[in-house]
């Protein structure tokens, strides 16, 4: 039987997640997910992608007001604590070419993400109306929307689909005759994984069953640059996206996992059994 073995949310776009047993579905993710993420100046989206540090940051959602509170697991810098915005501007930027709108943090909290990340120009912001983006048309129904993830509701990856890549990057390093790369899930960044059934089976489902919900599969995800760093030391390799490019391509992407669209709302549990729907 195929089923849920983990369940997390990204309160901050590109830092650490957060592990949960349960997790509330909303029509645009799951719940507290991507509410909050950082802007340039000019409105472009800061991310791991060019600001690889962030990964390494903790945060979580307080849970009776709301607020964002982050922090270095080492310590590095001192924690920070952000009420949510209920009032003061607007800001606009764009999150992979779709219009986002989020409402601006005070200015110390911009300030304690400058210092980190050695750099200027930084507006904190969240997402006070997860209605206002929606998902891209071509993938998905009219009324469909998306808080600040790259794209899509919820993304799944599966246990098996791992081992598999895991198998194929060591093939790959050994052939080439390099040190081998340990793979661990974290680098994906999904809301749920799955255990059970066959390697990468998910990526021919067209519908799923997840305990109480259904979802629609969007799309394979795409992956890019941010899996090739491990999220502990930061250090970088080629693999996945090198193995990937040769064993895992779809529609000239390099793909592992697939995005979600719920098809309602509800609560999905790890030990949810996970069941396709032709």
């Amino acid at each position: 039987m195929t089923h849920v073995t983990d369940l997390a949310y990204y309160p901050l776009k590109s830092a650490g997640g957060v592990p949960v047993r349960e997790a509330v579905v909303e029509h645009w993710s799951i719940r507290h997910d991507r509410r909050w993420m950082l802007l340039e100046d000019d409105g472009r989206m800061v991310s791991a992608r060019e600001a690889p540090t962030l990964l390494l940051l903790r945060a979580e959602h307080r849970a009776h007001d709301g607020a964002l509170l982050v922090r270095h697991p080492a310590g590095a810098v001192p924690p920070l604590e952000v009420p949510v915005p209920d009032q003061g501007e607007h800001r606009d930027g764009v999150v992979w070419g779709a219009a986002v709108r989020g409402r601006e943090a005070a200015r110390e909290a911009s300030a304690w993400f400058e210092d980190y990340l050695g750099r200027t120009g930084l507006h904190l912001v969240w997402c006070d109306d997860p209605t206002y983006r929606l998902v891209d048309q071509q993938y998905a129904e009219p009324g469909d929307t998306v808080t600040f993830s790259d794209g899509f509701p919820l993304l799944l990856t599966s246990t098996p689909s791992l081992r598999r890549l895991q198998e194929w990057v060591d093939e790959s390093t050994d052939r080439r005759g390099e040190a081998r790369v340990q793979l661990t899930m974290d680098r994906f960044r999904p809301s749920v994984v799955v255990d059970g059934g066959e390697p990468l089976a998910e990526q021919g489902w067209e519908r799923v069953r997840i305990g109480e919900m259904t979802f629609r599969m969007a799309k394979h995800c795409g992956r890019c640059v941010m899996t090739t760093y491990d999220t502990t030391s930061l250090g970088r390799t080629k693999e996945p996206l090198q193995t990937l490019a040769e064993r895992n391509a779809i529609d000239g992407r390099l793909v592992f996992g697939v995005n979600l669209v719920p098809e309602g709302t509800g609560t999905l549990r790890v030990g949810d059994e996970v069941t396709p729907i032709p």
